[in-house]
C-alpha cells in the first residue's frame, strides 16, 4: 500500500445515551484529552492515511473545534439519526447531472456515434465541383486517381496530368472559397514540373482541416474511351481516401464514355469532373 492511498471516516454524531453524562462519550476526557482527539490524531498521523473526513453532530462544533485543534483533517460534516446515515455523509456522495457528451467508449458503435456526433456539430456545410482535362502525348501509362495504370500513350501536363485528382482538388478549393488548383500551384512553377498530384490533394484536404472541418463526401466521375477504369476503380477509391485522410466510403469513383463524341470520343484526351462536399464549423453571425 501506497502513502497517503487510505481514506478515513470518522464517525462521531452519536450522543452516548448508554454511558450518561454531560457530554457524548466521544468528548469525554481520556489520558488527558478528549476520546475523540486519540483517534483523531491516530488517522491523522499515520503515514498511508491521505484523507481523514469526521462526522460530528450539529450541536458539538465547539466541542469538535476544541477536540481537534492543529490535526490536519477535512472539514467536518453533520451526520444523521443512524450510523448508517452519518457514514453515507462522511462520504461526499451525489447526484449531479451528467454531460451527454460525456460517454463510455466501449464497442465500435460508441465510437461511431461519436463521429456522426462529431459530423453533427459542423453545420455550416458546403458543396463544389471541379473539372479537369488532359490531352494524350507520348507515354506507356497514365496517372488516374493517384493510381499508375499502364497504357498506350501517356497524358501531357505541367505536373502528373492526373485529372481526377486535379479536379477533386479544385473541388474542396471551391468548397472553402479558396481560389482554384492554379492559383495555389501555378503552372509554369518549376517546383510543380512533374511533381505528383497527391500533394496539391493532400494540400486542400489540411486546408479544410485548418479550418476546423471535414471532408464529408468525394465524388468524382472520370470520362474517356481508353484505358478501361473498372478494374482500377477500387484502387483509384482506396488512393484518395487515404490521401485525403477519409474513410473509404466517403469516396466515389465512377467512369463513362463520351460515345465516340468529340475529343473525348476520338481518343485525344481524359475529363474528370468531381464534387466535393465539405462541412465546418458554424460561424455565429
Amino acid at each position: 500500500m501506497m502513502p497517503g492511498e487510505v481514506a478515513v471516516v470518522v464517525v462521531a454524531a452519536g450522543r452516548g445515551t448508554r454511558v450518561g453524562g454531560d457530554a457524548p462519550k466521544q468528548y469525554r476526557p481520556m489520558h488527558g484529552a478528549p476520546v475523540i482527539t486519540h483517534t483523531l490524531r491516530l488517522f491523522a498521523t499515520h503515514p498511508q492515511v491521505g484523507m481523514v473526513q469526521p462526522v460530528i453532530h450539529r450541536d458539538d462544533m465547539a466541542r469538535f473545534g476544541a477536540a481537534a485543534a492543529g490535526l490536519r483533517l477535512r472539514q467536518a460534516v453533520f451526520g444523521g439519526a443512524t450510523r448508517q446515515i452519518s457514514v453515507w455523509a462522511g462520504m461526499t456522495v451525489s447526484v449531479f447531472a451528467g454531460e451527454s457528451a460525456n460517454v463510455k467508449l466501449t464497442t465500435e458503435e460508441d465510437f461511431a456515434r461519436v463521429a456522426a456526433a462529431e459530423f453533427a456539430a459542423l453545420g455550416d456545410v458546403r458543396t463544389a465541383t471541379g473539372y479537369d482535362v488532359h490531352s494524350f502525348g507520348d507515354g506507356d501509362h497514365v496517372w488516374l486517381g493517384g493510381v499508375r495504370i499502364p497504357h498506350g500513350r501517356g497524358l501531357t501536363g505541367y505536373s502528373d496530368a492526373d485529372a481526377p485528382l486535379h479536379a477533386v482538388v479544385d473541388a474542396i478549393l471551391g468548397a472553402l472559397a479558396d481560389g482554384d488548383i492554379g492559383s495555389h500551384f501555378p503552372p509554369g512553377d518549376p517546383q510543380w514540373k512533374g511533381a505528383s498530384s497527391d500533394r496539391f490533394l493532400a494540400f486542400a484536404a489540411e486546408r479544410v482541416r485548418k479550418r476546423g472541418g471535414r471532408i464529408a463526401h468525394l465524388d468524382i466521375t472520370i470520362i474517356c474511351e481508353a484505358p478501361r477504369i473498372g478494374p482500377h476503380r477500387d484502387a483509384m477509391r482506396a488512393r484518395i481516401a487515404a490521401i485525403a485522410g477519409v474513410d473509404l466510403d466517403r469516396v466515389a469513383v465512377k467512369a463513362t464514355t463520351n460515345e465516340k463524341l468529340g475529343f473525348i470520343g476520338r481518343s485525344e484526351g481524359i475529363a474528370a469532373m468531381a464534387t466535393a462536399t465539405i462541412r465546418l464549423p458554424t460561424v455565429p453571425r
